[in-house]
């Protein structure tokens, strides 16, 4: 499943023959790794594809040996947790490049820890007001699917809120948040890891790790962001949160803190 809402995505074709879906699982896996997101989404791709196209099994080498490769180096190759500061740093290059609706997801994916096609899939019908924020349905999460339910997160932060229930209500019923393609959106990301003096390693998928860090450092509670988050255990919350804080220990970057901020502070020119 989500493998095909990728190619919905990226406008690609059911392929024709064996070879071509090879080729478009090799863009896939590619697009999963840079953008952080976890090896088994990769894994339980090829393994349900082969197990409902019986036809595919051992015909896919080149997604095999991709999801090998990544194997070797998914350690060195996670993506690092993005801070606040960084977040909304990063939305304010998507605001100042003309696109306040991708800075506006943004924040949302850090405030309420979305994965990627969780934020790139919102739409003006999904952002529901309410007294205190703004309640965001998430289409075809992983947990959603296997319990056949459209979960929720509650947007509690009332800047954000206002303004997401602003875009809505700007947009025509049914059209997504993000004002960019998921493509274009990538080469925006790019060029703002360089504006903000930032590696290459720090990839989208950082804003839900930098999302479930930073809730877990207020509340100090497994439990708290385990359902946030919408995973299905504690048990994997805890695995999640424990390495990402881990990770986020060895990065320094006090120096580009006044950097950050200079641009944190255009994010002001958002209308309420």
């Amino acid at each position: 499943a989500e493998f095909f809402r990728w190619c919905r995505r990226m406008g690609h074709r059911t392929p024709a023959s064996v070879l071509s879906f090879d080729v478009l699982l090799c863009e896939w896996a590619e697009a999963l790794y840079e953008d952080g997101d976890m090896k088994c989404i990769l894994n339980r791709g090829l393994c349900g594809l082969a197990h409902l196209v019986p036809s595919l099994r051992g015909r896919l080498a080149g997604a095999w040996r991709l999801y090998n490769a990544w194997s070797r180096t998914e350690h060195r190759r996670q993506a690092p947790p993005i801070e606040l500061l960084l977040a909304q740093a990063l939305a304010a290059v998507f605001l100042e490049e003309g696109f306040p609706g991708a800075a506006l997801c943004i924040l949302a994916a850090h405030e309420c820890i979305l994965r990627n096609a969780e934020f790139f899939e919102l739409r003006t019908g999904d952002v529901i007001p309410t007294p205190g924020g703004a309640l965001l349905s998430l289409r075809d999460t992983k947990m959603g699917q296997r319990l056949g339910l459209t979960q929720q997160v509650l947007c509690s932060s009332r800047w954000l809120a206002a303004r997401l229930r602003r875009r809505a209500e700007e947009l025509q019923p049914g059209e997504t948040l993000l004002d960019c393609t998921p493509v274009q959106f990538r080469q925006i990301w790019s060029r703002a890891r360089g504006r903000l003096k930032i590696p290459a390693r720090f990839t989208v998928y950082g804003l839900r790790r930098g999302g479930a860090t930073g809730l877990f450092r207020r509340t100090g509670s497994f439990d708290t962001v385990c359902d946030r988050g919408r995973w299905g255990n504690v048990s994997a919350c805890r695995i999640y949160v424990t390495t990402a804080l881990q990770d986020a220990s060895i990065e320094e970057f006090a120096c580009h803190n006044n950097l950050w901020e200079r641009w944190a502070q255009k994010l002001w020119l958002i209308p309420a």
